[in-house]
């Protein structure tokens, strides 16, 4: 997803994703969300996105315990 801005947000591996475009701050973007986790498996970064809050905090959960 080239060209979106990402900004953080209060809660570890989750940025609130803006439109290409989009200088961020109190803009008119739909609310969308990244969610990162580390995979030492594969040495890679995960990333999903999401349309809630919410949900990113969900699914960032359930990846960090399956890891442990």
């Amino acid at each position: 997803m080239a060209g979106q801005r990402t900004e953080k947000t209060k809660h570890a591996g989750i940025y609130r994703v803006h439109r290409r475009g989009c200088q961020g701050g109190r803009c008119k973007c739909p609310e969308r969300y990244q969610a990162t986790v580390y995979d030492p498996q594969t040495d890679k970064l995960v990333r999903k996105h999401f349309d809630g809050l919410r949900q990113a905090k969900v699914w960032r959960t359930e990846l960090m315990n399956a890891a442990n």
